[in-house]
């Protein structure tokens, strides 16, 4: 039975690193999770919903922006969910226009 105790070892370099799981970290992972779920929803082709997710992982953002600063690696990460979840709302908000345009245009005929 193994115990997950937070910590691994980088082995990369010539010395072994001890590496334990931090606040900065977590709160990384965190924010991938909530982008997840947004993801699903675009999958779903649930794009107003998609839209609100996407805006709650980027006011996440930057609620934990200091609690990110701590660690590069997880300031990192941050900096890319942040950026996909700009990307991913101009996506949803491009499809739900569309998708009002075409219930509208589906009204008129």
């Amino acid at each position: 039975m193994a115990f997950d105790t937070g910590v691994s070892f980088d082995i990369s370099g010539d010395d072994v690193i001890e590496v334990r799981q931090s606040p900065a970290l977590e709160a990384a992972a965190n924010l991938e999770a909530l982008k997840a779920s947004g993801a699903k929803l675009v999958a779903a082709k649930e794009w107003d919903a998609a839209l609100k997710q996407y805006g709650k992982v980027l006011d996440a953002c930057a609620a934990c922006k200091d609690t990110l600063a701590s660690d590069f690696e997880a300031e990192r990460a941050a900096e890319k969910c942040f950026l996909a979840c700009l990307s991913n709302q101009a996506l949803c908000a491009s499809n739900c226009s569309a998708s009002r345009r075409r219930k509208r245009s589906a009204g008129t005929r």
